[in-house]
């Protein structure tokens, strides 16, 4: 454990924390490093032994009230050597006295109690296969259309510090397509699919591909601003529910993580709803 360096990723490593991401089937998009190293350039850190990536992990601060923890991954073969407490240790201390925020694993919720996080809220993931509208739904509107200064002030309403940044590079990405709702003049809603990167579950198995694919992924700011882009974890089974049945026969409802957060109390009307990593 004493050999392990721990550094700060430089832009070109990003890509590693996210291939490693997908090969864990957590469908990362293919411009994530990109966006979230605009919002917080010193917040991936990487784990070397003997030059070679041990273990991965992000810390993306936004402001000086929040920060977002993510891509915490060891390398399989060097799982349980304390690796691992090591780098989320230098992600905590790179965050200061920022809450915290997380996708939290079922199955690790006592671990995340442990380092001192507490429940937020809980997320449910939905996939299936989507019918394309046969006509253009009244008030959807391309997102790039909308001023930023307007998609910021809505995501004021759902995420608890600013990040002009990350939604510049979120929204203007190669591949990201935006569309966002608008009802009496205002700005009620907005949406982004974005290409992902393929993980085991995208893999055709058999020689046949399923129908049910994660090769796109919705990162979703509603009235509500609870997100959909969640990774599909193996502990967690199928259900229907109503929209799953809208979406069609092979649509499942996916109770998928928990989310998180660590340290005071965020400034009031500002609560943890929504995030990316």
């Amino acid at each position: 454990m004493n050999g392990l360096r721990i550094r700060t990723m430089r832009p070109d490593e990003i890509s590693i924390a996210v291939n490693w991401a997908a090969a864990e089937g957590w469908n990362p998009g293919l411009a994530d490093d990109a966006c979230f190293a605009a919002a917080d350039p010193e917040g991936f850190f990487i784990g070397e032994l003997d030059g070679a990536p041990a273990a991965t992990v992000s810390c993306v601060n936004y402001g000086a009230s929040f920060a977002v923890l993510g891509f915490y991954i060891v390398r399989e073969d060097l799982r349980g050597r304390g690796y691992g407490l090591r780098i989320w240790n230098a992600a905590i201390a790179h965050a200061g006295p920022r809450v915290i925020g997380l996708d939290g694993v079922v199955a690790q919720q006592q671990n995340y109690r442990r380092s001192g996080f507490e429940l937020a809220y809980a997320n449910v993931r939905y996939g299936g296969t989507v019918a394309a509208p046969n006509a253009p739904q009244a008030g959807v509107i391309a997102l790039t259309d909308v001023p930023l200064a307007v998609v910021e002030a809505y995501d004021a309403t759902v995420f608890p510090a600013p990040r002009t940044a990350f939604l510049r590079a979120w929204i203007g990405s190669l591949g990201h397509v935006g569309c966002a709702l608008v009802r009496d003049g205002g700005l009620a809603g907005w949406g982004v699919i974005r290409p992902c990167r393929k993980g085991p579950q995208d893999r055709p198995a058999g020689g046949r591909r399923p129908r049910y694919r994660r090769g796109r992924s919705v990162g979703f700011a509603g009235q509500r601003g609870r997100r959909r882009n969640l990774p599909r974890r193996s502990e967690h089974q199928p259900r229907r529910g109503r929209l799953g049945a809208r979406l069609g026969a092979r649509a499942s409802v996916r109770d998928c993580a928990h989310v998180y957060r660590r340290g005071p109390a965020v400034a009031a009307g500002a609560g943890v709803r929504r995030h990316h990593l």
